[in-house]
């Protein structure tokens, strides 16, 4: 099984705009063998990410969608109003991680990984 291309989207400093990244389909020998996917967020320092794959907009929540010729792509945005709430995103990276299993089996799974990283706009020097 072959995980997706990453490409890691660009920092974020709570400006407002979408943070957006794209995950194309896993794809598996032999191409008939069916796959589920799973999705979880956690922070690269540790401490609890305060969102979820459902915070993000694009179809996380069905990534029954995802095929070769219908990758999902999902973002996420932050504002000030967020920053200053200190809610649900934090300045830190948050890391989305999609795993996929072969339904049939199970004996074969892999993951691709995306990093959204939100820096702290008081913190520029």
């Amino acid at each position: 099984m072959t995980p997706s291309t990453v490409v890691n989207p660009a920092s974020n400093d709570f400006d407002g705009s979408k943070v957006e990244a794209t995950l194309s389909a896993f794809s598996i020998t032999p191409s008939i063998c069916p796959i589920t996917y799973s999705c979880s967020v956690t922070r690269s320092d540790g401490t609890t990410s305060g969102i979820s794959c459902s915070d993000f907009m694009g179809g996380l929540d069905d990534l029954s969608t995802l095929t070769d010729s219908t990758p999902v792509t999902f973002s996420i945005s932050a504002d000030t109003n967020d920053y200053l709430a200190k809610t649900p995103i934090t300045p830190g990276t948050y890391i989305v991680e999609f795993s996929a299993t072969d339904t049939t089996t199970q004996s074969l799974s892999t993951s691709a990984m995306f990093e959204f990283e939100f820096t702290d706009p008081c913190a520029k020097g």
